[in-house]
């Protein structure tokens, strides 16, 4: 595994278990909202580290603190989530005439979106926003 990347052997549970401990800041909150053990949230932790030759987390007085590394992770896992979570929203043809998706940059966010906001186009418009990185 190491630095490959995901293929087809990563498990994408481990996106929920990433997110429940950065949200929560421990193992044991995320294992009580999970439904599972901490041991369970520990082993899925270790099993989500060998994907990244970073480390992702570092143990501080209250619980697990993210690196740099897990924030941008789990940033890119929460737009993936998010889309997931959006393929079983009820919209009907009507509602998805009125939905518009903007892939770009921070500029695009900054100036062409506070434009936008500026306007009364949110009043009827749904606009969904994600921001591309550089590599």
């Amino acid at each position: 595994m190491g630095s490959k990347g995901a293929n087809k052997s990563f498990d994408y549970n481990l996106i929920k278990i990433l997110d429940a401990v950065i949200l929560s800041g421990n193992a044991a909150m995320a294992a009580k909202k999970l439904g599972i053990t901490p041991a369970a949230v520990s082993l899925a932790l270790k099993r989500l580290q060998s994907y990244y030759p970073e480390e992702l987390f570092s143990r501080g007085k209250g619980g697990l603190i993210p690196t740099a590394k897990a924030v941008d992770i789990h940033q890119n896992f929460s737009q993936v989530m998010k889309l997931v979570d959006d393929t079983f929203l009820c919209n009907s043809k009507k509602d998805e005439a009125f939905q518009i998706t903007l892939l770009g940059s921070d500029i695009v966010e900054s100036y062409y979106l506070s434009q936008l906001y500026n306007s009364d186009i949110f009043d009827r418009i749904l606009i969904n926003h994600f921001t591309v990185r550089n590599m």
